[in-house]
């Protein structure tokens, strides 16, 4: 698509990437999913393709009533909800929402566009919350209790061949993080 746009004439290409963490540090795992959006990202650079990296943070919207791992809440028996992940309960995390925020993001990209942002990588995140405050706010809209429990990642439905390997580096990666 890259070479395609670079042919045609593309003013301005946004990318939506993701960092190779092994990359910055050999002590940190390479997230197979990212890493690959990592490798395009490199190759769009190389063509000289005005061009644009977006990083999107966490969507809020991955949190559904589906058992997928990762963003799943469980039901308890007592009716309160709990979330198990591999975050540290006071790490900020980036969160945002896929439907409203991404879009006016790039819009906005593209009204300024390449003259200020072409080569750029651009953290999306419309808010920094913490596992225990995504909890809580959870907690206020579901008018029950929310509780966070830092553990690994469970996978209990069928998951996409590779995504399994993406978890146990995502949660290798924050289990380097105390």
């Amino acid at each position: 698509v890259a070479d395609i746009a670079k042919q045609v004439g593309v003013q301005h290409f946004v990318y939506s990437s993701m960092p190779d963490h092994a990359a910055y540090s050999p002590e940190w795992p390479s997230l197979p999913l990212w890493a690959a959006k990592h490798k395009v990202e490199d190759y769009i650079r190389s063509t000289g393709l005005p061009a644009t990296f977006l990083y999107t943070g966490i969507y809020n919207n991955n949190f559904t009533s589906l058992r997928y791992p990762l963003f799943c809440m469980e039901l308890q028996p007592d009716g309160s909800f709990e979330w198990q992940a591999p975050f540290h309960p006071d790490a900020k995390l980036p969160w945002l929402d896929a439907e409203h925020d991404v879009g006016p993001a790039i819009l906005q990209l593209f009204k300024e566009g390449p003259a200020k942002w072409n080569g750029k990588r651009i953290a999306l995140a419309y808010e920094y919350l913490t596992p225990l405050e995504v909890c809580q706010a959870f907690e206020r809209g579901l008018g029950r209790p929310v509780r966070y429990k830092r553990g690994p990642i469970e996978v209990r439905v069928r998951i996409p061949e590779g995504y399994r390997e993406q978890l146990v580096a995502l949660e290798q990666l924050f289990s380097l993080q105390n």
